[in-house]
């Protein structure tokens, strides 16, 4: 019988929220392009009434002004529900310190002030030993 192993099931987990993150960016990245599209794109100060006429005004019309606000108040309403659920998907990932990893070496990449086991520690004396070591036998040699 095997049981299930915690580890593995908060790495899952953490798999799928980082790939909803990915997504959640990608979908932010394109909102974000929409906004500038949108500011290139919009001319308030042009009016269309006056290039019939022949006379142009530089002067925005309140009507257009107020339908610029609220297209552009919208375009960052949703950049921010975008940014929002990135937020959401990036801080439900939660670290794995648990993971056991065969080489001695790797642990040296683990924070040492999260390290409750002292791999980090016990791993830099290791290494010290060994290295006083090796340095005796090439004096002796």
């Amino acid at each position: 019988m095997t049981g299930v192993n915690p580890i593995m099931i908060q790495s899952k987990a953490n798999y799928e929220f980082a790939m909803q993150a990915l997504e959640c960016n990608k979908q932010l990245r394109a909102t974000v392009t929409n906004v500038f599209k949108f500011l290139c794109n919009s001319n308030i100060s042009e009016d269309k009434s006056g290039e019939e006429s022949g006379a142009s005004t530089s002067e925005p019309t309140p009507q257009r002004s107020s339908t610029f606000l609220q297209n552009f108040q919208e375009l960052l309403s949703a950049v921010n529900k975008d940014f929002n659920e990135v937020e959401k998907n990036t801080n439900s990932i939660t670290p794995t310190y648990d993971v056991i990893i065969n080489l001695p070496m790797s642990w040296l990449s683990l924070d040492s002030t999260s390290d409750k086991l002292y791999r980090y520690r016990d791993t830099v004396q290791i290494q010290q030993v060994c290295f006083v070591c090796y340095c005796q036998l090439l004096s002796n040699v």
